[in-house]
């Protein structure tokens, strides 16, 4: 099974002319309590589209559905789903990913066009169901609201998103594991965005490709492996370990890393031999740990596994070990 999660926001959902807005604006005034809101091109050249708060618009299509649908533009989920296509790839599930912050913004707030209320994309669910349904007929679509609870942090606050984004796509249930998890992340805030990378890589580890895509350049849209960002975080981690002199945890961490270096190669690279190497000096330092003083000195005067730059540490472990309980007075 094959899973796609989409993050949205006003760049997915743009109109290709304004010459009905004053229209649609008259129907849904009280709508957006008479806010001067007016369609803006991020560039102004001909054939540019135009854009509004998601929420803006969302009013004016449930209002006015037969109006604004024609001039309704899905930019980056074109190029998307287009990409999808022509590399024939399945999609079983569609996992929209929305926000609504009604809870944290009470009516006085939402009189400011600033007002992150505005931006919320839960009532253009409907819409987008309706799109990608079509483009993807044998595909379940469904929602995934991001809704903070009154008096939480709002959906630009990193630390409150990457715990909300957590508990949603933690909750998320399949009845078969997927095979590959598509995440578009482009959309949304940064915040929102920089969570769905996190916590679909926490939760999917390799089973991840990124689809990016830009909107002014359909051509370069394209699949991210995860494999970089994994490697990052991976690193990371390792890095926290060793700290605390954690080595067993460390290796661990690093085991498939360590796999792939160790896989015979035509040309192997630097980092796999690093990657070697860091896995050799783990494994005495695990026995230091473990006190297994034998194993600790086979291992580390094996001349086959060590280089150049380890010669000192070698050459003083060596005249160390010369002593009666050598490793007594060190250990203690």
């Amino acid at each position: 099974m094959n899973v796609w999660l989409v993050t949205t926001g006003s760049s997915d959902v743009q109109l290709t002319s304004d010459e009905s807005w004053c229209d649609w604006k008259s129907a849904i005034q009280k709508s957006i309590y008479r806010l001067p809101f007016e369609p803006v091109r991020a560039i102004e050249e001909d054939g540019e589209p135009y854009r509004l708060p998601v929420r803006v618009l969302a009013h004016a299509h449930d209002r006015l559905p037969d109006q604004v649908q024609p001039y309704l533009s899905f930019p980056l989920l074109q190029n998307f789903t287009q990409e999808l296509k022509v590399k024939e790839i399945q999609i079983d599930r569609i996992i929209v990913l929305l926000s609504d912050q009604k809870n944290i913004f009470p009516e006085s707030e939402r009189q400011e066009k600033r007002c992150p209320y505005w931006q919320d994309t839960c009532q253009f669910y409907p819409i987008l169901e309706n799109y990608l349904g079509k483009q993807f007929p044998n595909a379940i679509v469904e929602p995934l609201l991001l809704q903070p609870k009154f008096s939480e942090p709002g959906l630009d606050n990193w630390d409150a998103v990457l715990e909300l984004v957590q508990q949603e796509i933690k909750s998320l249930k399949f009845e078969t594991e997927p095979q590959t998890v598509y995440v578009s992340h482009q959309a949304g805030t940064p915040a929102i965005s920089s969570a769905v990378q996190f916590c679909s890589l926490a939760k999917f580890g390799d089973r991840v490709k990124f689809l990016v895509s830009n909107e002014y350049s359909p051509e370069l849209t394209d699949f991210v492996e995860s494999s970089s960002y994994l490697r990052g975080i991976e690193i990371q981690q390792a890095k926290k370990l060793l700290e605390n002199y954690d080595y067993s945890g460390m290796k661990d961490v690093l085991k498939k890393q360590i796999e792939e270096a160790n896989k015979p190669k035509d040309k192997p690279k630097l980092e796999d031999e690093i990657l070697k190497h860091i896995s050799y000096l783990l494994d005495v330092a695990i026995q230091w740990n473990y006190a297994e003083f034998e194993e600790f000195s086979r291992l580390l005067l094996q001349p086959e596994t060590m280089l150049k730059e380890d010669s000192d540490l070698v050459n003083g472990a060596r005249e160390r070990m010369t002593e009666k309980n050598w490793w007594w007075q060190s250990y203690e």
